[in-house]
């Protein structure tokens, strides 16, 4: 599973008499340009609690409006793939191999957390252990010039 969680980019309330379809319309708009505004690269990496950013060395993301392409995405982020947002959320993702993602927008960053089944060893067999994985992004790159 995949929770993406995001925050308003700004803080303007929605306006006087919007309705509730328009509101989720108006949140996903301020999602969708936030994410689509960069390739991303981790600030930092961190799954079950544990922070492995190194086990991601170069990888990079850029999404674009419902789809992305990664690179050393490992077992969390498939090369490429489709995304599209959860009925009635502004916050929740689905990518097209069923992982659901929470987006959280934290100022110039964003916060991309969900579940995924990862195949491990364990005394010489393979074994599949669900891990949630937080993934902390800011803009490629990360300093401007």
């Amino acid at each position: 599973m995949i929770v993406l969680v995001l925050g308003s980019c700004n803080n303007e309330e929605p306006g006087p008499g919007l309705t509730e379809e328009e509101i989720l319309l108006q949140a996903r708009d301020e999602v969708v340009s936030k994410l689509t505004a960069n390739v991303w690269e981790p600030s930092s990496i961190v799954r079950d609690g544990i922070e492995i950013t190194g086990d991601y060395e170069g990888f990079q993301i850029e999404i674009k409006d419902g789809s992305y392409q990664s690179v050393n995405g490992r077992q969390a982020w498939p090369e490429s793939g489709t995304w599209q947002f959860v009925d009635g959320k502004s916050d929740q993702l689905t990518r097209d191999d069923g992982v659901i993602m929470t987006v959280v927008i934290d100022g110039d960053e964003i916060n991309i957390s969900f579940t995924i089944d990862e195949e491990i060893f364990v005394g010489g067999r393979q074994k599949t252990v669900q891990a949630l994985l937080t993934f902390f992004l800011r803009s490629f790159p990360a300093y401007s010039e």
